[in-house]
């Protein structure tokens, strides 16, 4: 595990939301983009800082990928561009000579950071190797980023949020008794209520108040602080849950703490580096619950364009039976006029003073949870500079039939040049200058091969974001209108779909012969009778203008070779019964089975 000594270098949230003094006008005006897209990079951190590296001033980046940073004064500066998931970028030094703001094009590199593999949790101490504290200090950096985002757009963008909670209720059998909405709320700030950040380190996270037993939930304030990180330790664990599609970063109080506390894990999408949850339980907490593990969850949810915030959390604690009895009835339930029993929920068990000769006892009588929700209602964005026109377009291009987005597919307005390219998730996000119904045009090599029309409707709100997603058919309503209803019922077929590389452009108006054949036989078991048939076949097809073609009825689980005009060779690998399409080229990486 590594503690805040370790990791020292990581700063926290430094300066949050601090601006110029009124004396003060200076200003950096920064535009972020993707490297080698050029498209807007938004809702990245960006930092001022001094030439020395020290922080000055943190903000976040809005749906045009655009901040105006305030500098305290004159001087030479640094700028640098954090995105979840991507390396960093500083600028060279900004100078400031003169009350004016500057403008600063600012290119974040789209090189992926990789974080480290995770076999294993290591052992509960606060002492790592050199190896351990730098992987550990890599989780956290990624960690911080997500945690950072969320407080700045809760403090900056100011979304108004629909909050929703909820009261549940479990019996001994566990099963649900009681489930109520205990508030629906709509506003900005924090979604759920917490102490501050000094009174949970110093005090714990479980107190009594009035007779009432409290238990808070950790926010991203608290988690970021220096208090936190110094009186915990940290270690990466793996998610054997997930099949390793997480990284955690362990977390729990260091040796020698004993305030209520938490232990708990921090969870990061191993694919994008996002932080998806903080799960942790109640750790130095008072009898009866420190026999009963009251735990908790705080989800986090990334919201394009406008940041992260808190989306989903909840506190589960024990339901207990308070139980007063005279010495000679412990063991058995006291009756009637003899003592007192009622059931309460956590915070409100029966403290008072009673008579020597009674004692009190707990006994575990189900489960209580209370849990709530956050979505976005409207956006206050207070960071968006002034005369902005247009909107953002933004969604996601799919592939129905193998359930994942297509990395590559260009979007841009079918009247103009400018185009945004899908990341490796198939999402994208492309500024357009202008605003009301516009035609937009999606293309990508397997949409052209399929049949996908490329041009789409939306209307884009001026300074606003609308959502437009393109979708492959499914597999069988793609065979159905291709191939045809008597191939689609039998399992047994497949197609094969393609365009010849590098034939658009090349001969105008040249068809080319496409011949498939197969060898398919019957393979004998060990000791089995079974006879091995072979059976050959083929299927002749003609290409189109562009090189497109289609096979059908085509066997599956057999490999079949492709002959383009008699001379080039090609071969396919065998469709399974969960395929049925084979894609040839997708694009110059090869084959593609669907």
């Amino acid at each position: 595990m590594i503690t805040w000594r370790h990791i020292a270098w990581i700063s926290t949230l430094g300066l949050l939301m601090a601006g110029p003094s009124p004396l003060s006008a200076q200003a950096i005006r920064v535009t972020l983009v993707e490297e080698g897209t050029g498209n807007p990079a938004p809702s990245s951190l960006v930092s001022l800082l001094s030439e020395s590296g020290s922080r000055l001033v943190q903000m976040l980046a809005d749906e045009f990928g655009r901040v105006v940073l305030p500098v305290p004064g004159l001087g030479r500066y640094l700028v640098r561009g954090d995105r979840i998931g991507f390396l960093s970028h500083t600028s060279d030094p900004v100078s400031i000579v003169s009350r004016d703001t500057v403008s600063l094009r600012l290119t974040l590199p789209m090189t992926r950071f990789v974080l480290p593999d995770v076999t294993v949790m290591a052992e509960s101490r606060c002492t790592t190797t050199g190896v351990e504290r730098r992987d550990i200090s890599a989780v956290w950096e990624e960690a911080r980023r997500a945690l950072t985002s969320t407080m700045l757009t809760r403090e900056q963008i100011r979304p108004v949020l629909q909050v929703t909670g909820h009261e549940r209720e479990w019996d001994a059998e566990d099963h649900l008794v009681r489930e109520d909405t205990s508030f629906a709320k709509r506003g900005t700030g924090a979604p759920f209520h917490t102490l501050p950040d000094d009174t949970l380190l110093l005090e714990g996270f479980s107190r009594e108040e009035h007779g009432t037993r409290m238990f808070y939930a950790p926010d991203a304030g608290v988690l970021l602080s220096e208090g936190f990180l110094g009186s915990h330790c940290f270690t990466l664990v793996s998610d054997s849950r997930n099949g390793g599609a997480r990284v955690g970063l362990h977390f729990e109080p260091a040796p020698g703490r004993t305030v209520p506390d938490i232990v708990g894990t921090l969870w990061l999408d191993r694919v994008e580096n996002l932080l998806r949850e903080v799960e942790f339980e109640y750790v130095n907490v008072e009898p009866p619950w420190d026999r009963h593990r009251p735990q908790g969850q705080v989800r986090f949810k990334r919201i394009l364009g406008l940041g992260w915030i808190v989306s989903e959390w909840k506190i589960r604690m024990p339901r207990v039976v308070v139980e007063e009895v005279r010495p000679s009835r412990i063991g058995t339930r006291a009756p009637a006029g003899d003592g007192r029993r009622r059931v309460t929920r956590v915070e409100e068990t029966d403290r008072a003073p009673v008579a020597p000769e009674i004692r009190t006892r707990f006994v575990p009588r189900g489960t209580w949870e209370q849990s709530g929700y956050a979505v976005v209602a409207e956006s206050r964005a207070g960071n968006q500079p002034d005369g902005a026109i247009g909107g953002v377009i933004t969604g996601v291009v799919y592939d129905s039939v193998i359930g994942m987005g297509l990395a590559g597919a260009e979007v841009s307005l079918a009247e103009s040049r400018s185009a945004a390219l899908t990341d490796s998730t198939g999402r994208y996000l492309l500024s357009v200058g202008v605003s009301g119904p516009v035609r937009v045009r999606i293309t990508h090599p397997l949409f052209d091969i399929l049949g996908v029309p490329p041009l789409h409707e939306a209307v884009v709100p001026d300074g606003g974001i609308v959502r437009l997603n393109a979708v492959t058919p499914g597999r069988e309503s793609w065979l159905l209108a291709q191939c045809g209803r008597k191939m689609v019922r039998n399992d047994q077929l497949g197609a094969l779909v393609g365009r010849l590389p590098g034939t658009p452009g090349d001969t105008p108006g040249r068809r080319s012969k496409i011949r498939v054949s197969w060898v398919a036989a019957s393979v004998t078991q060990p000791g089995s009778t079974v006879v091995t048939v072979v059976r050959r076949g083929n299927l002749d097809v003609t290409t189109d203008e562009e090189g497109r073609f289609l096979v059908c009825e085509i066997p599956l689980g057999v490999p079949l070779r492709m002959r383009v005009n008699g001379e080039a060779d090609y071969r396919v690998e065998p469709l399974t019964p969960e395929q049925r399409i084979a894609v040839f080229p997708l694009a110059a990486g090869g084959d593609r089975s669907r």
